[in-house]
C-alpha cells in the first residue's frame, strides 16, 4: 500500500507552498481524495511524484471522463 500523505507534508516532499498544492489538488491537476466534501485531502506519494515530474498519475491516466468538464456542463 502507497503511504498516503496530508496536504502539509505533500507540499514538503514537493518542495512547493500548501496552497500550490492545495490549488493542484482542486482543480485535478494533482490526483488525492477527501472522505468527504470539503474535508481533509490526502495524497498517496506516487501521485504527488507524478505531478512533480509533470505526467499523470496511473489514476489521472485511467480515467474515462474529466469531472472538471462535468461541472461545467451541468452549471
Amino acid at each position: 500500500m502507497t503511504p498516503r500523505l496530508t496536504v502539509k507534508e505533500a507540499a514538503l516532499a514537493a518542495r512547493k507552498h500548501e496552497q500550490t498544492v492545495r490549488r493542484a489538488l482542486e482543480d485535478g491537476r494533482l490526483h488525492g481524495t477527501q472522505q468527504v466534501t470539503g474535508g481533509r485531502w490526502t495524497v498517496r506519494a506516487d501521485c504527488l511524484e507524478a505531478w512533480c515530474d509533470g505526467v499523470p498519475c496511473e489514476h489521472q491516466a485511467s480515467k474515462v471522463t474529466d469531472l472538471r468538464a462535468r461541472r461545467s456542463t451541468a452549471s
